[in-house]
């Protein structure tokens, strides 16, 4: 009689994940420097995929590369 809806969400958070290391493999004649500048993330801080996208973003904007694959550990240290 009131036109009202209630919607209850049940949502599972998995579990939190930080930035590891970073690992430059297959790039022998760019400065790992200059790759290392262009990461948006710091080693420890909580991870956000948007930093990962930024980060490819930086890369392909430098035109030295005819691919680029940022990849992630399987499972959780």
């Amino acid at each position: 009689s009131t036109h009202t809806v209630s919607v209850n969400f049940s949502v599972e958070v998995g579990p939190f994940a930080r930035f590891g290391e970073t690992t430059i493999e297959g790039c022998s004649t760019i400065n790992k420097t200059f790759l290392l500048r262009k990461i948006e993330w710091i080693a420890g801080e909580p991870y956000d995929p948007s930093k990962v996208t930024r980060t490819m973003e930086a890369l392909e904007g430098a035109n030295l590369f005819s691919s680029i694959n940022i990849s992630h550990a399987e499972e959780l240290a």
